[in-house]
């Protein structure tokens, strides 16, 4: 039987060594034939960061001069369209709590046929692709192209 000191000094090696390895696995080391991307300079960080920052400024900047056309168009101020939300408008503020509950529920149909309806021309067109894309230097792919030429 091993001499109680060597069990202790094994027990003693498991807790210190093996046990946080198995807890918190260390990462393994980067394949041989991976290539490490060079670190970039300080320089190098603030032209990417200003690039990426004007991307991002420009995606969200609109034009307020197409938005002030719209508005003065003669047909926007008089649509049907505006005269309905504001006719819906008026009578949830007449009825309080009790009119807007019948607006939401029809806003939240709405919602829903817009997703189902997407979901499906979704589905149609993923469909569409996976049915047989006949070729590139073909005039279509799959059904939607049968659909067009009548």
């Amino acid at each position: 039987m091993a001499k109680p000191q060597r069990l202790w000094q094994r027990v003693f090696d498991y807790i210190r060594k093996d046990l946080p390895e198995i807890i918190v696995p260390s990462c393994l080391p980067d394949h041989p034939t991976s290539e490490k991307c060079r670190r970039l300079s300080w320089r190098e960080i603030g032209q990417v960061s200003r690039t990426a920052l004007k991307a991002y400024a420009d995606s969200w900047s609109s034009s307020p001069s197409r938005m002030e056309e719209l508005h003065r168009e003669p047909e926007f101020r008089n649509s049907s369209l505006l005269a309905e939300i504001r006719d819906e408008f008026a009578q949830v503020a007449k009825g309080g709590a009790k009119g807007l509950a019948p607006y939401l529920h029809r806003l939240a149909h709405l919602r829903a046929a817009v997703v189902k309806d997407s979901i499906n021309a979704f589905t149609e067109g993923y469909k569409d692709g996976l049915s047989g894309r006949t070729g590139p230097g073909s005039e279509g792919f799959g059904r939607a192209a049968e659909r067009n030429d009548g």
